[in-house]
C-alpha cells in the first residue's frame, strides 16, 4: 500500500520548531521566541493572540486583519513589546516562483504590522534549485524586491519591510538563498537582525 504524500500543513510544527531554535539562538538569551501556525485553521488574529499568551504579553490580535497565514513567529526581549515575522510555506514542490513570492509580499502589506517575511519551499525530491526561472532571473539581476519601505497616509504609518527565500529538506535543514547584494534576508543572523529592527507592537 503506497504511503500518502505529506501535505504542506503537516510540516508546520517541525518548521516552527526549527525557526524557534535558530532565531532564539541568533537573538540571544534575553529574548523569548515562539511560533504558531494555522494547522487548526486559525487566522492571523488568532495566531497573534496565541503568541501573546505564550509570551505573556497583552493580546494584540484585534490589531490585525483575519487573513490565513501559515506560520507566524513572535519575539520579545522583556520590554513588553512584540516583534513578528511571517513564514509563507509552499510545497512539497520542485521550486517556488514569482507568484509565490508576490503572495508573501502581499500578505505582509495586508498584515501591515509584520515587517519581516520568509518564503519557504518544502523540497520534493532532489532539486537543482529551490527557485524557478522567473524568480531566479530577478535575483540574478538584483531586481527582486527584498528590502522596501511603505508610507501609508491613511494610517499615518511608515513601515520598513525585509524578506528572504529559503528551502527545507523534510527531516533535515533549512537553507537560505543568498540575497545579501540586495540587502535581503540570507540567513538566521539576518533574520534575527530584521526582527530586532522591526517596529514592535
Amino acid at each position: 500500500m503506497p504511503v500518502p504524500r505529506q501535505n504542506e500543513r503537516s510540516h508546520y510544527n517541525a518548521l516552527g520548531s526549527i525557526f524557534e531554535i535558530e532565531v532564539r539562538s541568533s537573538l540571544g538569551s534575553d529574548w523569548a521566541v515562539c511560533c504558531v501556525n494555522n494547522t487548526g485553521h486559525s487566522n492571523l488574529r488568532d495566531q497573534i493572540d496565541q503568541i501573546c499568551r505564550q509570551l505573556g504579553l497583552p493580546l494584540s490580535g484585534n490589531l490585525f486583519t483575519a487573513i490565513l497565514t501559515d506560520v507566524i513567529l513572535g519575539a520579545t526581549n522583556g520590554d513588553g513589546k512584540l516583534r513578528l515575522a511571517m513564514i509563507e510555506v509552499k510545497g512539497p514542490a520542485k521550486s517556488v516562483g514569482l507568484v509565490d513570492y508576490s503572495q508573501m509580499v502581499g500578505y505582509l502589506q495586508v498584515a501591515q504590522r509584520i515587517e519581516v517575511g520568509a518564503l519557504l519551499l518544502i523540497e520534493q525530491g532532489a532539486i537543482p534549485s529551490p527557485v524557478s526561472g522567473d524568480l531566479k532571473k530577478l535575483i540574478n539581476s538584483g531586481r527582486l524586491l527584498v528590502n522596501w519601505s511603505i508610507s501609508s497616509t491613511a494610517f499615518e504609518e511608515h513601515r520598513n519591510f525585509n524578506a528572504g527565500v529559503c528551502s527545507y529538506v523534510p527531516g533535515g535543514f533549512i537553507d537560505w538563498i543568498d540575497l545579501k547584494s540586495m540587502s535581503g534576508i540570507s540567513g538566521w543572523t539576518d533574520l534575527a537582525n530584521a526582527i530586532k529592527s522591526s517596529t514592535p507592537i
